[in-house]
């Protein structure tokens, strides 16, 4: 059973030893609004570049797609500092309303993902991901994708959940120059592949916010190291908050590196 269900480049199956018999969920590729969520903020509102050939920013010209900097590399990986902690630069693709050719090096996420991966069962950690060939250090996975609510209905959702229930309610915390902004995602019934992602305190993805044709976040999940065939892939769940101000949660957590706090992060995310 493709897990996508035909919305990915390519097709993600279950491992054969794995059980589907708990999947409760409609696979959508990228975010959708959900409870609580005007429909009209999903709506394009990119101008859109001049732009001829690809976006940079050299020899006085400045592409307003990339004015705080171009952040990928010629060969589709992000650059190093766009995945630090605290970073105040902000990836912004190129639509369809800019002028450059799809093979723009500021076109990344929106062509999808890239990757070939398997979902597996681990019998502490329950659904877990592993790549099926190898990945280069800033190569892109996958968003964490699902329904974007109001923080009201986030409230609703955390305070509904039992210690025994696996948490997807994921809050982006941004730092913006505008303000604070928190996004809410909730991929349990209508998400993606990265819910299957399972926690590290020394993770081998990290988080960068994209946005693409609209000021929704989408929560982009790229290598912070290049990682063989058959490794599994895992983010932090607390990135980006100390670990002296890290709300953690009564979930064991089962990483096993070096580092490991004993518990899962609660849902607390900042950038």
């Amino acid at each position: 059973m493709d897990l996508t269900q035909g919305c990915e480049n390519f097709p993600i199956y279950m491992h054969e030893e794995s059980s589907t018999d708990n999947l409760q969920n409609d696979y959508v590729p990228c975010n959708i609004p959900g409870p609580g969520i005007n429909p009209d903020d999903f709506e394009e509102n990119a101008t859109g570049c001049g732009c001829e050939i690809d976006c940079d920013n050299f020899e006085g010209r400045t592409c307003p797609c990339v004015k705080y900097g171009l952040l990928y590399t010629t060969d589709g990986c992000v650059k190093n500092e766009a995945t630090c902690s605290g970073n105040l630069a902000v990836i912004q693709e190129c639509t369809r309303h800019c002028c450059c050719s799809q093979t723009c090096v500021n076109r990344v996420v929106q062509h999808g993902i890239k990757v070939k991966m398997e979902v597996f069962e681990d019998s502490r950690k329950g659904f877990c991901v592993r790549v099926l060939e190898g990945v280069k250090r800033g190569q892109f996975l996958c968003e964490y994708a699902g329904e974007i609510c109001s923080e009201t209905e986030a409230r609703k959702i955390a305070t509904s959940l039992n210690d025994s229930d696996k948490n997807y309610l994921f809050v982006l915390k941004e730092h913006l120059a505008s303000g604070v902004s928190c996004t809410y995602i909730y991929p349990r019934y209508r998400g993606n592949i990265g819910r299957f992602i399972s926690h590290s305190c020394e993770p081998n993805l990290s988080l960068v916010p994209v946005r693409i044709a609209n000021n929704i976040p989408h929560v982009c999940l790229f290598a912070s190291l290049d990682l063989p065939a058959g490794q599994e892939v895992t983010y932090d769940y607390g990135h980006g908050v100390g670990n002296s101000h890290l709300d953690l949660s009564k979930t064991v957590c089962h990483c096993n590196s070096s580092n490991c706090r004993g518990f899962l992060p609660g849902h607390l995310f900042a950038f």
